[in-house]
């Protein structure tokens, strides 16, 4: 690629692409959940806020319509890990997820003005939206998923 001598080092020869024969860096960045703290002081560092959402957000969590982001994050959350094959998490992910969905309000992208007029209160987001989101409005943080359930 005839660009390709913009792209930092740490992405030009990758362990499972070695000398990028198949594939191109493309976007870099986190997915966590962002919080309007008004509204929730509790903790914002675990999927939580989306998978049992605390009773001041019920209603009040999007949750972006990318499922490899989502299905992670849920994962991590039921205690599994990256990629796992195990059945017994799955089937625990598909338990919670479903359980999760009716308290949430919506599955969708661009939350950048929603959570900045306070229409979304809560949303697994991206971390360059969410950036976005607090310029405009200050009571929101982002925070990483980093609590398993027991």
């Amino acid at each position: 690629m005839e660009n390709f001598k913009n792209v930092s080092k740490r992405w030009q020869d990758v362990p499972w692409d070695p000398n990028r024969h198949y594939s191109a860096p493309w976007q870099w960045g986190t997915t966590g959940v962002s919080v309007n703290k008004t509204t929730y002081s509790g903790d914002i560092n675990t999927s939580a806020i989306f998978m049992d959402p605390p009773e001041e957000l019920v209603g009040k969590v999007n949750v972006i319509p990318e499922m490899s982001d989502v299905m992670a994050m849920a994962v991590w959350y039921a205690g599994g890990g990256v990629c796992t094959e195990n059945k017994t998490v799955l089937k625990k992910v598909r338990n919670l997820l479903v359980a999760a969905k009716p308290k949430w309000l919506s599955m969708n992208y661009g939350m950048t003005e929603k959570m900045s007029n306070n229409d979304v209160l809560t949303s697994v987001n991206w971390s360059g939206s969410s950036y976005r989101v607090r310029l405009k409005n200050p009571d929101v943080a982002y925070g990483y998923h980093r609590k398993a359930i027991r």
